[in-house]
């Protein structure tokens, strides 16, 4: 079957059921919003269930997934196993390649990542778990030059204690080329999707002619044609994200907020959603939007971290997470950030909840909310804080109703309430309000405060194990996330 361009997936959508492969490869976003159209051609959504298995590119995950693809569902229905990240075809890689690899997933804390590359490149290195002993000195120079003792020391203990062994990837790329061969059952596919790929290798070529190539890569240079590329790829993005909300954006605000983002088609998709609730009923997205929404939010990925949580979207905020770790913020510093927004989001479900939030309605426009909504949050602000201050001197005279009588101390000033508890700011633009409220519709209270909950408990995990702090995050951030499960990214 052909190899073919993502932007052209549309028209193989018509044809989908007839192919029983698909191998999608490049940028990873675009891979997965290709493999989310797939999925939805292929399974319905009360099928995506139990119908639809994801596995990671362990070192033989594909020999798992196609041994599943080859049992019958139990209702006889179509069965759909994704393989994200697949390591097969990348073989041709040289060991420094692999090096790297290892070492910025040991630098985000994901010895399972890790891992897996090290037991790739053990196989290509001809070396066996074998030849390492834990606590080992590690003398051979390459090995060495992976990483120090004590990080080779935790690889090759995790690697024990999960039973992973390096295998010979001719002996694995054979096996997976019989199975193709063999062919599935009738509306049985699999997916695999992965961002390194090497197209001379035999394998490559069972896939392509036993099923469908997807290219998803995009040029990353700085050259004149890799520009233009990844323009094309921006308006692409652009017009599919705007067609539903029939909107369009001025050539001006195109090229500005291409310019504040640079090509990070996540970012761009992003901030494409909070330029389309701040314009409203505007059918023109402007320059002037852009500017005002975009320039205060460049390059954060700490608040895209925190909206994607809110947004209960697992995969963004792993991927913001894995981010912001990389760029070496503290995991406590991350945490913070978490537990700031989730009590900013419980603030905005009171007042929603309360009297003064009657004006708020799901799916609420920005006008609207402008007009009626803020003025009833300000309203709702001065009472809580009028009566945290009441709170505050009920407090300060039972303390001294209550104290021994003794030699007098000069009474200290009481402290102004915090305007930590306010919703609006003096200072903040009410659009930041806008997208906290709008988000108070995808969680009731109850699971606000378990959240709560959650959070101060990985707080204890950080301070005192010594479990990874990266898995302690995963954690909550999955926790949270979790009701978004039924669709896969």
């Amino acid at each position: 079957m052909p190899e073919i361009p993502h932007r052209k997936i549309t028209a193989l959508l018509k044809e989908i059921h007839t192919i029983p492969i698909f191998l999608l490869h490049g940028d990873e976003y675009l891979y997965k919003k290709a493999t989310q159209k797939i999925i939805e051609r292929l399974l319905p959504e009360n099928q995506r269930t139990h119908n639809c298995m994801v596995l990671e590119g362990d070192n033989d995950v594909t020999i798992r997934a196609i041994n599943e693809l080859n049992t019958f569902s139990f209702l006889a229905q179509g069965k759909v196993v994704i393989v994200n990240d697949a390591r097969i075809f990348d073989q041709g890689q040289s060991p420094t390649f692999w090096i790297e690899k290892i070492q910025s997933a040991l630098k985000a804390d994901n010895l399972k990542k890790a891992a897996q590359f090290f037991l790739s490149f053990l196989a290509r290195s001809g070396y066996t778990l074998d030849d390492l002993k834990i606590d080992s000195t590690i003398n051979q120079p390459t090995l060495a030059s992976i990483c120090d003792q004590n990080s080779m020391t935790r690889l090759i203990q995790y690697c024990h204690e999960n039973n992973l062994k390096p295998v010979s990837k001719q002996d694995q790329n054979e096996v997976i080329q019989q199975k193709i061969e063999s062919g599935f059952p009738a509306n049985h596919h699999l997916i695999i999707t992965t961002d390194t790929i090497d197209k001379r290798l035999k394998l490559f070529k069972v896939f392509k002619k036993n099923g469908v190539v997807i290219d998803c890569r995009v040029p990353t240079g700085e050259r004149k044609a890799d520009k233009e590329a990844q323009r094309v790829v921006l308006n692409e993005t652009l017009r599919n994200f705007l067609i539903p909300y029939n909107k369009r954006m001025a050539p001006a605000a195109f090229h500005k907020l291409g310019e504040m983002t640079g090509f990070d088609l996540r970012l761009f998709s992003h901030n494409l959603q909070k330029l389309v609730d701040f314009v409203g009923n505007r059918p023109v997205i402007e320059e002037e939007d852009v500017m005002a929404i975009v320039s205060s939010s460049r390059q954060e990925p700490i608040y895209a971290f925190t909206n994607a949580i809110l947004d209960r979207n697992a995969a963004e905020a792993l991927y913001f997470l894995n981010s912001l770790l990389n760029q070496q913020m503290h995991p406590l510093q991350v945490l913070t950030a978490m537990v700031r927004q989730v009590r900013k989001l419980l603030m905005a479900k009171d007042f929603a909840l309360s009297s003064e939030g009657n004006h708020w309605e799901k799916g609420c426009s920005y006008g609207r909310f402008t007009t009626n909504v803020l003025p009833k949050i300000e309203a709702y602000d001065q009472k809580i804080l009028a009566l945290l201050d009441s709170w505050q001197k009920e407090l300060g005279q039972h303390h001294l109703s209550g104290k021994a009588s003794g030699k007098k101390k000069k009474n200290k000033p009481a402290k102004s309430v915090s305007s930590d508890l306010s919703l609006k700011k003096k200072s903040i633009s009410p659009y930041p309000i806008y997208q906290l409220m709008l988000r108070t519709d995808y969680f009731d209270r109850k699971e606000i405060l378990t959240a709560l909950q959650k959070l101060s408990q990985a707080d204890f995990q950080l301070k005192t194990s010594a479990r990874p702090p990266k898995r302690v995050l995963e954690d909550v951030i999955f926790f949270i996330c979790k009701p978004c499960f039924s669709k896969v990214t």
